[in-house]
């Protein structure tokens, strides 16, 4: 469920998300919850007199926070970048977490006006070029369409 994350973040494409950088997360290799699924399929392959109930998740014991796992997302994204299109390394930033849909898009806003240099770093009043509303649109449906699949994995604190 990570994976489009990781691949956006890396190729520079998300250096922001809705998320409670606090939570602690429970991610589990896919390797492991299929050994996990064939040791338990062998154990009761015979018969099962009553429900088992297996667990394989670690946060209790070895609990790790979203910001942390972000925080190695960058280190080795800057250890070994994405390549663009024109053989150059993307450059990723730190990611930074935002507790609010509009708080999120507001500042996506303001990055976008500023990086294309269409409004003052002061007062963002000037009116931005067709081809910047179109992308911030894209952008937009994209930022809300992440943000509804992962919120539920996002803010929620349970073990």
């Amino acid at each position: 469920m990570v994976d489009p994350i990781i691949t956006y973040y890396g190729k520079g494409h998300l250096t922001r998300f809705l998320a409670d950088p606090e939570v602690p997360l429970d991610i589990i290799p896919v390797d492991m919850v299929v050994n996990a699924m064939l040791a338990a399929m062998a154990k009761h392959s015979a018969r099962m007199e009553e429900t088992q109930i297996y667990h394989i998740t670690s946060s209790v014991t070895n609990p790790i926070l979203r910001q942390d796992l972000c925080g190695y997302f960058f280190e080795v994204f800057e250890a070994f970048p994405y390549i663009d299109n024109n053989g150059k390394p993307v450059h990723v930033q730190p990611m930074k977490f935002f507790s609010s849909e509009d708080e999120l898009l507001s500042d996506i806003w303001a990055n976008a006006i500023h990086r294309r240099g269409e409004a003052s770093v002061a007062g963002l009043a000037e009116k931005p070029s067709q081809r910047v509303e179109r992308k911030w649109k894209i952008l937009e449906e994209h930022v809300k369409r992440l943000s509804n699949v992962y919120q539920a994995y996002c803010f929620f604190g349970g073990r």
